[in-house]
């Protein structure tokens, strides 16, 4: 792979197909990218990597950032005999953002593309006009002509996700793709290892890329329990309802504005110690970053927190509109923003570490 950085990165790796539950796409791009520097690379039974950049031994302080490569998507289900496919939603995806979307399946022959079916709005009768289709009510068209013709590509258990380019507007200054959710954090832990080469530490750092998140049974438990962090952030992307009409209270956070950082989520109330000095490190470095206003989602900080002993658990979120579609929408600057932020924290003094670690109990 070439060596991308930055936005273009997280273009590359937005660009791979890698459902839940077929991660290897994105792993093996990940160690590539990798592989030049100084980081131990490590790979577990489930498919999660470890990328270990170790500290010079003055403190025993471990630190966890991680990130998951999965993205939501779609399982083929059934092979009706016209050639059409039936599926199920892999992840969170609303079904109100199906019909007639371009999708790409990894088929037998490698990706190939398809349409979610939808039927035209002259044929829908009124009281269709005012439901929206469940994804067992539509078919994936691959333009087979029949039940064998499919077989020749499509098995059942196949995996796919949307086809979407990665563009920006807004003068350069927003971007789109999908699975944004979650190769923003992927893409921003691979800067930071190969910024930092060369670069030493007091506390070891352990960079995981995480499998499965988006169908709830993530690989992070398996990596937390072996790592057994003293302190966990895990880089996400949140939804956000900065939209007309929404009360700003409801808005969750608002792009442009740096990473969002929550207190509490619907898996998970987070340690008040780091959730402080998260904001803390942030405004003494001159960092944009927020408070996570609404108390809505999750994330593998569900898994982490209470792994082990328990964890001093953050998750640092960059705000995203349209989450779970074909189209999530990021401000390019939270991007660097977070990057910096994880930068000053693995910059910070490890005896405040320690205490953090610890939920500032003395």
């Amino acid at each position: 792979m070439k060596k991308l950085y930055g936005t273009e990165l997280l273009k590359e790796l937005c660009d791979i197909i890698a459902p839940s539950g077929a991660e290897l796409p994105v792993a093996n791009a990940i160690i590539s990218i990798l592989e030049d520097t100084s980081a131990v690379i490590t790979r577990d039974n489930v498919g999660n990597v470890v990328a270990i950049k170790k500290g010079n031994g003055k403190s025993d302080v471990k630190i966890m950032v991680s990130a998951h490569m999965d993205e939501v998507g779609f399982l083929v289900t059934g092979i009706d005999a016209d050639g059409r496919l039936s599926f199920a939603n892999a992840g969170g995806i609303d079904n109100s953002v199906l019909g007639a979307r371009a999708v790409k399946l990894m088929s037998k022959k490698g990706i190939i593309n398809g349409v979610i079916s939808a039927k035209p709005v002259h044929l829908l009768t009124p009281a269709e006009r005012t439901q929206t289709p469940r994804a067992d009510e539509l078919r994936i068209d691959i333009g087979a002509s029949s039940r064998e013709d499919a077989e020749e590509y499509i098995s059942i258990g196949t995996v796919g996700t949307f086809a979407s380019d990665f563009i920006r507007f807004g003068d350069g200054k927003m971007l789109k793709g999908k699975a944004i959710d979650d190769r923003f954090g992927c893409a921003v832990m691979c800067d930071i290892i190969r910024e930092t080469e060369g670069k030493t530490f007091d506390f070891d750092v352990y960079f995981a890329f995480t499998t499965r998140e988006e169908i709830g049974f993530s690989g992070i438990l398996t990596t937390t329990e072996r790592i057994a962090p003293d302190i966990s952030l895990v880089l996400e992307s949140t939804a956000v309802a900065d939209l007309a009409d929404v009360p700003s209270h409801s808005r969750v956070a608002y792009t442009g504005e740096g990473p969002a950082i929550s207190f509490m989520d619907r898996g998970t109330v987070y340690h008040k110690s780091v959730y402080d000095f998260l904001l803390r490190t942030a405004k003494e470095n001159r960092i944009k970053a927020q408070p996570k206003r609404f108390v809505s989602g999750g994330n593998d900080a569900a898994y982490i927190h209470s792994a082990l002993d328990g964890t001093a658990t953050a998750a640092i979120s960059i705000p995203t509109r349209y989450l779970h579609s074909a189209s999530c929408v990021i401000a390019e600057e939270d991007y660097f923003s977070t990057k910096d932020l994880i930068l000053a924290i693995m910059k910070s003094d490890p005896k405040e570490l320690s205490e953090v670690a610890k939920g500032g109990k003395k």
